[in-house]
Parts: structure tokens; sequence; C-alpha cells
């Protein structure tokens, strides 16, 4: 039963937190939260005491949404794609109340956020609404205030497309290897082989982000791997290893992907 195996997966933080959560301003505990007890009590999950106790399946799906709002609630500033969603509701609330000013520190500080944590999908959003906030607020150079905005986006528009490239590439290959570790089939042998004289793996292509960094070496190792070339092998696992060490950031976005190949 999903919602049984959700409360089983949390911490005894997490459920500490939703108890005072679910019960802040009430003075006694939901019936979600009842229902929440019973469940977390149960070495096995008993459909049928659950029914005894007067719970039917709108009970468990309201218990579902209220434990995911608590753990959202929880995870708040815990990380930065929480903290730049968070942010970007902000923007709309300022916005709608004509709050420029509050509205261009709290830009300020969202850019920055997502450069440092290479989000330029959500960097996007961010030039968008600065683009507003401009014309909204530029008495003076707005052209050239519009431009560099514009500029921006180009630059970033660049690196989101370089990393989805490196991404995309870094999938296919894996897929093919999936399927034919050793390369056994013709087929299989023809396809890695057209995937590996990508042009974005010349020697003279940089990279724009430190994400597409780590797919290109790790695109790399397996193309020195399948030649037995182990010294290079293990020279761009090393460089995997440096970029992750210098931007922690990636390490649960990348990581987990290769930890079987280092």
């Amino acid at each position: 039963m999903l919602l049984y195996d959700f409360i089983q997966s949390m911490s005894k933080a997490e459920k500490r937190h939703f108890k005072l959560y679910a019960q802040t301003g009430k003075k006694s505990p939901p019936k979600y939260v009842k229902l929440f007890d019973l469940i977390n009590q149960q070495e096995a999950y008993d459909e049928q005491a659950t029914r005894e106790n007067g719970f039917k399946s709108d009970d468990k799906n309201l218990l579902m949404e209220k434990l995911l709002d608590s753990a959202h609630v929880m995870q708040l500033h815990k990380s930065a794609d929480n903290e730049l969603r968070l942010l970007l509701d902000y923007f709309s609330i300022l916005e709608k109340k004509n709050h420029w000013k509050l509205l261009g520190k709290y830009i300020k500080k969202a850019k920055q956020l997502a450069k440092e944590n290479e989000r330029f999908d959500v960097l996007l959003d961010i030039l968008k609404c600065e683009q507003r906030l401009a014309y909204k607020t530029a008495k003076i150079d707005f052209g050239k205030r519009m431009g560099e905005l514009v500029e921006e986006k180009k630059e970033v528009l660049a690196q989101l497309n370089d990393e989805m490239q490196y991404y995309d590439l870094s999938g296919l290959i894996e897929a093919v290897l999936l399927r034919d570790r050793q390369l056994s089939k013709p087929e299989n042998r023809a396809k890695f082989n057209r995937l590996m004289s990508s042009p974005l793996l010349r020697q003279d292509t940089k990279p724009l982000s430190q994400k597409a960094m780590i797919d290109y070496c790790y695109i790399k190792s397996l193309y020195h791997k399948d030649r037995m070339e182990y010294e290079q092998t293990y020279q761009y696992y090393e460089l995997i290893i440096e970029v992750l060490e210098n931007n922690p950031f990636l390490f649960h976005i990348r990581a987990p992907a290769y930890g079987g190949f280092m």
C-alpha cells in the first residue's frame, strides 16, 4: 500500500515534524493525524483495521497530501531547488502588489542562487521577471538595460542547451550499453561508435557548465574503457570526482548515476 510504504520510509524527525505541522493552531488532532497514528503503528498494512476505524479512501488521499505538504515545508531552504521555487512565488506576489524595489532585492538573491547551482532553466524565468521589472522602473537607459538582459538570456540559453546536449548524449550511449554491455552485436557497436563521434566530444570543444563537464568526462571514460585504455579512463574518473568535490551542489544530481563506474 503506497501510503503505508511512504510512512514507513519517513525518519523519526520527519514524523515528528508532520505531527507538529498538522496540529499547529488546532485544539485537537485532525482526523488524518489519527489515521497516520493508526498506520504508523502497524507492522504490516491492515486495510480491515483502517475501515473498522472509520477511515475511507478520501481520508487516505488527504493524509498523503498532508504528508507531502509537511515534507515540502521541512525541506524549504534546505535545497536550492526548494528555495528557488519559494523565491519565484515571492516574485508573483510582489509583482501583483507593485512592490518593485522589494522585487528587485529578491531577484538579485534568486539570480545568485540559480547561478551558483547552475539552474539555467530557472534563471531564464528570473531574467524574464527582471525584464518586466526594468520595464516598470527603468527611467533612464531603459534600452541599454534591456539589451544587457537579452544578451544575458542568450548566454543562459546557450548554457542550458549545451547541458542538455551532453546529458542526452550520455543517456543515448548508456541505453546502448544497457542492452549490450560488451557491444557484441554489430548494430550496437555501430551505434556506439556513431554516438562517440559526436562533435560534442572533439578535443577543441569545452562544456559550458560543470554539469555538462561531468557528462563529458563520463562519456570520455566510456570511450577509453571500451578501447581498454585504462589510464585515460581513470583520468576522466578523477576529473569527475574533482568536479563533484569542487561543486557539492552537483553531487545529488550526477554522482548516483555514475557511482557504479568509479
